[in-house]
């Protein structure tokens, strides 16, 4: 009876192990290979960025800018659903883009952010 519930006991935990190892969900990098990474050029922005999106045969130019005010409202953050295989990412010379993992989505988001010194 002990060998039996002892079996039970490892079949539990090696279930539960292997469970949880599937459950880690991979996060795509973001397509940087299809974007331009450039410096902004108008001085009242700290970013912007333009991207072509693509929905059930729809395709749509995306962009938006952030002032240094909006800046310390929020973060600046862009994701990639329905995509559309460009786009162009602004930044002044203080601040750049990075890939983060945001809101539980399947590819990385890019997010604006200030350089460290």
């Amino acid at each position: 009876m002990k060998k039996f519930f002892l079996l039970v006991l490892v079949v539990t935990v090696l279930a539960v192990l292997v469970a949880c190892d599937n459950n880690k969900k991979t996060v795509k990098d973001a397509p940087t290979e299809s974007l331009t990474f450039v410096l902004e050029p108008n001085p009242n922005y700290i970013g912007s960025y333009s991207i072509t999106r693509v929905n059930n045969g729809q395709e749509w130019l995306e962009w938006g800018e952030w002032t240094p005010l909006e800046a310390l409202i929020g973060r600046q953050i862009v994701c990639f659903g329905y995509f559309g295989g460009s786009g162009t990412f602004r930044a002044r010379s203080d601040y750049h883009w990075i890939q983060i993992e945001y809101d539980g989505r399947k590819t990385k988001c890019l997010e604006l952010v200030k350089k460290t010194k």
